[in-house]
């Protein structure tokens, strides 16, 4: 953990850092070792200056190309994946057009669960019928509508749940 956030003084949106942190780690024998992790990625966001708490948002960067693992989908929906990003942007493109076309039709923004359970469907369908490789994503569906603040995980399969708090991906467990 950084503890001078002033060493982030010059650091700006849209500038790529490389970050070196040292990990402790103990082997299934007892033994520690320590090793130097480096993170590279593009800087997003800055808040709250150089004061105690500040925060930089990085986005990482995997050869020169950024992973994309936040989608804004409506100016009231974010999606949140975990899994082949292929797939992801593939559904956050049908998720966004569904965004569109209800605004055009109904001149009103989607609701959060009718978006996520279009989303269910489309997996399903992938997942059901041979000749087409089911989606390899989940993700975690968050909006504010006119029923409220809602979240919604969606699995792979095309099932979805509904929840108040929820993580996935590999480390969910330890959320």
């Amino acid at each position: 953990m950084i503890t001078d956030i002033s060493i982030f003084a010059g650091v700006v949106p849209g500038m790529t850092i490389r970050i070196h942190q040292k990990i402790k780690d103990v082997n299934p024998k007892g033994e520690e070792k320590e090793r130097v992790q480096v993170f590279e990625g593009m800087v997003i966001a800055r808040k709250h200056g150089t004061e105690k708490g500040a925060t930089v948002t990085v986005r990482k960067i995997s050869n020169g190309v950024g992973v994309e693992k936040i989608f804004p989908i409506d100016d009231h929906i974010v999606a949140v994946s975990a899994g082949l990003v292929g797939d992801a942007r593939r559904l956050v493109q049908i998720a966004r057009q569904k965004a569109q076309e209800n605004r055009s039709l109904y001149e009103e923004p989607i609701q959060t669960e009718a978006l996520v359970k279009e989303l269910s469907n489309i997996k399903q369908v992938f997942t059901q019928y041979g000749g087409m490789r089911p989606f390899g994503v989940s993700f975690i569906i968050g909006g504010v509508d006119t029923s409220g603040k809602r979240l919604f995980e969606t699995e792979p399969s095309g099932a979805l749940a509904e929840y108040h708090a929820i993580a996935i991906g590999k480390n969910r467990t330890k959320a």
